[in-house]
């Protein structure tokens, strides 16, 4: 029998200014029932100090502090490993949650007895106060719905806080976050797990409270080839599982850099490997993914793509090529 219901993990990285308000929403759930683990990534601010803290008023919380600063990855994987709860929630360290989030979201995965449950409402939060921007999927009609996971992979971001997941789940597969770097490992995880079930169950139920500060934005233009990383441990776990490719989406559309010819050779040859599935399920994706495709398709090799395109690309970019074209 499971000691808690859910354990949460927070990676912690220099978040001195936001921690304390993450954590104050974490201990406040009314959910009780919950473990805590924290593991500090090196952190060289007060991090640290903040998260011992807090550990001497609640014992739910635990702290990994790590002595060699290995990324957001290996800390989630490292949480993954020590979780005991039945359920496991992955939040951002600046991020924070309504105070019944927790227990709405189990009484809901406990009501339709599934592996992941998914909350569509999330705000956006800014350093403006007045400034907020709330989540809207014009695919779900109703407060709950059943929904074929291949739709889910393609209308709903693979931002891993909106999901619960059950723990035995994730053991089965044994999913845990890939060494990429900018954000781009939520893309293998989120998308590997809710494909490995048939089926998506989405509510709306309370917010989780995305921060998005400055620093969020740090890596916008170099994290588009991670991306393409990550959909290719993503392409070779599904087809490692034998599941049909049709219908899921193998890469999108974000701002990346090719300015070099390794990072060309890559994702030349990622997109040779999918084309034969990409031309099969081109009405899934839109009209700057395909002009994406083939101008890396049409390119003979990086000297050839640079002497045609800028390797800053940009969506305004690829509008801008496709309107000339």
């Amino acid at each position: 029998m499971n000691k808690f219901i859910v354990s949460v993990i927070i990676p912690v990285y220099n978040v001195e200014q936001y921690l304390k308000k993450c954590l104050d929403s974490i201990i406040n759930q009314t959910l009780k029932s919950i473990e805590i683990l924290c593991i500090n990534d090196c952190s060289t601010d007060s991090s640290f100090e903040i998260l011992k803290e807090y550990a001497g008023k609640d014992n739910r919380i635990k702290i990994l502090d790590l002595k060699q600063n290995k990324g957001v990855s290996h800390a989630r994987n490292l949480g993954l490993e020590l979780a005991k709860g039945k359920y496991i929630y992955l939040i951002d360290s600046d991020d924070w949650l309504d105070d019944n989030y927790l227990e709405t979201m189990v009484q809901k995965i406990e009501e339709v007895n599934s592996n992941i449950l998914i909350n569509a409402n999330f705000v956006n939060e800014y350093t403006d106060k007045q400034k907020k921007l709330y989540s809207k999927f014009d695919f779900l009609k109703n407060d709950f719905e059943i929904v074929n996971s291949k739709i889910t992979q393609r209308f709903f971001p693979p931002v891993i806080w909106t999901r619960l997941y059950k723990r035995d789940y994730i053991e089965q597969y044994k999913f845990r976050f890939p060494q990429v770097k900018c954000g781009a490992e939520d893309i293998y995880f989120a998308y590997a797990c809710d494909l490995m079930q048939e089926k998506s169950y989405i509510f709306k139920g309370p917010y989780h409270h995305y921060f998005q500060h400055s620093s969020s934005a740090m890596h916008k233009k170099e994290r588009g080839y991670f991306y393409f990383e990550s959909f290719k441990i993503l392409y070779d776990f599904l087809n490692e599982k034998k599941v049909n490719l049709d219908d899921i989406k193998l890469f999108f559309v974000e701002s990346l850099i090719i300015d070099n010819k390794e990072k060309f050779d890559f994702i030349k040859n990622y997109l040779s490997k999918i084309e034969k599935t990409f031309n099969k399920n081109i009405k899934i994706y839109n009209k700057q993914e395909i002009f994406l495709f083939n101008i890396i398709k049409e390119s003979k090799n990086f000297e050839d793509f640079i002497s045609k395109y800028n390797p800053n690309i940009s969506l305004s970019f690829l509008k801008q090529k496709m309107s000339i074209k």
